[in-house]
């Protein structure tokens, strides 16, 4: 059930002042038509007829038969009348959803009225250079690891098996140490996959790792891990070409939020805005 405050004004929920108001629509439209006033004529207009028909179709998979469609318009001109009546009595004033609605369809309005080119080559390049870590392929790394749950003895434990580790050769088994739930072996994980899976900051202490040698502990969620980095796999800059779409619909965001803002200050400059003292 909407709240009280949903319903609009409170006196717009009196019965009284309802019923004033639907008595006082009802003596301006007809008093209106009585003085003939083009500016209550509603036209029905062939597009609008057509829209209707194409709807109809849309919902129904078929074309609407002719009563179908005078009753599809006798409805409109209903909605069309209410409509029309609902702002003269300025019902429409102070509503937060109509008020948005309006915001929201003028927005639109300004697009469309002023389109944009596409973007140019020479802009994409530009934003690519600017924001080459969206579109290249990341930095990825290959590496194993041996788990050991934390505990008081956790940190010599992790030494003595480094120096295991180390001696044993790279040829050698690894040593099973404890359960983890994932596996040893992880091959070219960017950032994401590996803080995922081992937290923000593993990612960062694999980098600083030599190739092909055990190094660690490094600290997870979990527990202490063992690593020895296998391979990374530097950073990938993007071309124009290979960013593709993705590129192309940001610049072209970006540009109308630029020109979405000139149209708004030519706007506001239309306005002489007073603020009113603070009480």
């Amino acid at each position: 059930m909407p709240s009280s405050a949903s319903l609009g004004p409170r006196w717009l929920r009196e019965p009284l002042v309802v019923f004033a108001l639907i008595g006082g629509a009802l003596f301006a439209l007809d008093h209106g038509l009585s003085d003939g006033d083009a500016a209550r004529e509603i036209v029905v207009s062939a597009q609008r007829v057509d829209a209707l028909r194409a709807d109809f179709q849309t919902r129904e998979h078929r074309p609407p038969t002719a009563e179908e469609l005078d009753r599809m318009i006798a409805h409109w001109v209903d909605n069309e009348a209410l409509f029309r009546q609902a702002r003269a009595l300025g019902l429409d004033e102070d509503d937060q959803i109509i008020r948005r609605q309006l915001i929201r369809k003028m927005r639109f309005l300004l697009e469309d009225t002023h389109p944009l080119p596409e973007p140019t080559r020479e802009a994409l390049q530009a934003h690519l250079q600017a924001h080459p870590e969206r579109y290249g392929q990341p930095m990825r790394i290959s590496f194993e690891h041996v788990f050991l749950t934390r505990g008081a003895q956790a940190p010599q434990r992790a030494e003595a098996l480094l120096h295991e580790l180390r001696a044993a050769g790279s040829g050698a088994a690894l040593p099973p140490g404890d359960p983890f739930p994932g596996p040893a072996q992880i091959k070219a994980a960017d950032a994401t996959a590996v803080h995922k899976r081992f937290g923000r900051d593993f990612f960062d202490a694999l980098q600083t790792f030599p190739l092909q040698q055990w190094s660690g502990p490094i600290a997870s969620p979990a527990g202490l891990h063992l690593v020895r980095v296998q391979a990374v796999i530097p950073f990938v800059p993007a071309t124009v070409d290979s960013a593709g779409e993705a590129l192309v619909n940001e610049v072209r965001h970006l540009q109308r939020e630029r020109k979405n803002a000139d149209l708004l200050e030519q706007l506001r400059a239309q306005f002489v805005v007073r603020r009113a003292p603070s009480t």
